[in-house]
């Protein structure tokens, strides 16, 4: 009784010890959480955010094994601080003052930290058939050291995960996890959202320098980030918000929702569309809409002259599918195909009958071979 309760008292003391390590090495650095004295000279301040890397590489790795490995917490010391090397191995250079000034835009490869994981896994293998009385020591307390190291840089850098291509997330609720992010994955393509709250938080910290497609449905954002990351979006070819409810942000914006220049390919719902710009969407093929009414699909043909397909859905608003079919009975889009998916279509026999070759009336339940992007867009 009496070890096991000395057993928790040392994990405990270790455990504030880190959390003290910690929150000293980010006020010295750089101030937070409290600001009572922080390193002026940049060159001692990058020695001293070093040495607490190894700090908390070591911390960590006693609380895991305990204090009396002492070849572990100098290899733990290591771990946590080696990271940095690739701050001077990206400028070819010795320097400090290069490692700090001549950094080149993004993050140096061992702030990969998908890169360090799978260097990790591939350890822990060849430890575990080479080596099995170490009882895989080793690459454990690498892992305790890259990763300390990588997520107290993500308080204000984020987690790289190159060359991770796409991003999908199902049932997830974000917190605000890191506020002052620049990016957290980099040279990601595509990113699926479904069933997610406050995405913001997520969106915020996503480099969108390469971004060609994105889904958002049956999720929740903030206005104010979404107009934000939506003009920062100057590759994006296709863009599915269908069912994405807008939060009103705490930081009120009346600017609209401007969509992409590139962009292709678009789904909206009838709430967004009020709050989108359509005057630089000159590059836009396929349009999916929820619930509409001629008003918006006016605006709509009046800045996007290059639109081919347009697909519109009638969920709460059957009856302004009427007012649809007598506006384009009136005004001719040959050049257009155009689709008009209810729930049913016996009511719309005669409708079918009158319209045009390229408007055709579909039920819901088949809408998703009407839409064929890879062979109708160019």
């Amino acid at each position: 009784m009496f070890l096991s309760q000395r057993i928790l008292l040392i994990d405990g003391l270790t455990l504030v010890l880190l959390c003290f390590v910690s929150l000293l090495g980010d006020c010295l650095c750089f101030g937070r959480p409290w600001s009572f004295y922080v390193i002026s000279n940049i060159y001692a301040r990058a020695i001293t955010d070093n040495f607490t890397h190894g700090l908390i590489s070591v911390v960590s790795t006693c609380f895991v094994f305990g204090w009396s490995h002492r070849p572990l917490m100098i290899i733990a010391f290591i771990a946590g601080s080696f990271v940095d090397v690739d701050h001077f191995i990206e400028v070819r250079s010795f320097l400090l003052h290069r490692a700090l000034y001549d950094q080149p835009r993004g993050r140096p490869f061992l702030h990969n930290s998908l890169l360090l994981l799978i260097v990790t896994f591939i350890v822990g293998v060849c430890e575990y058939l080479f080596w099995k009385p170490h009882r895989l020591y080793y690459s454990i307390v690498f892992l305790l050291g890259w990763s300390t190291h990588h997520l107290r840089d993500a308080q204000r850098r984020g987690l790289t995960l190159t060359p991770l291509k796409s991003l999908t997330l199902h049932n997830l609720y974000l917190i605000q996890s890191f506020p002052e992010n620049n990016y957290a994955i980099n040279r990601l393509r595509s990113i699926w959202f479904e069933n997610c709250v406050n995405i913001h938080f997520l969106l915020s910290a996503i480099d969108k320098q390469y971004l060609k497609t994105i889904v958002v449905r049956q999720s929740t954002c903030d206005r104010a980030v979404l107009t934000t990351f939506l003009d920062q979006l100057e590759t994006l070819h296709y863009l599915d918000l269908t069912s994405l409810e807008i939060l009103q942000s705490t930081n009120q914006n009346d600017e609209p929702l401007r969509i992409p220049v590139k962009l292709k390919t678009c789904s909206l719902n009838s709430t967004l569309l009020q709050n989108c710009s359509f005057r630089l969407a000159s590059s836009l093929r396929s349009l999916e809409l929820i619930d509409i009414n001629v008003n918006q699909l006016t605006n709509i043909f009046k800045f996007c002259q290059k639109l081919r397909i347009l697909c519109l859905f009638f969920i709460t608003q059957q009856l302004s599918l009427s007012s649809m079919i007598r506006y384009f009975r009136k005004h001719h889009h040959r050049q257009r195909l155009i689709h008009f998916h209810v729930s049913s279509t016996t009511d719309f026999d005669d409708e079918k009958q009158i319209l045009p070759a390229n408007i055709l009336i579909i039920p819901t339940q088949e809408s998703a071979r009407c839409f064929c992007y890879e062979n109708l867009l160019e």
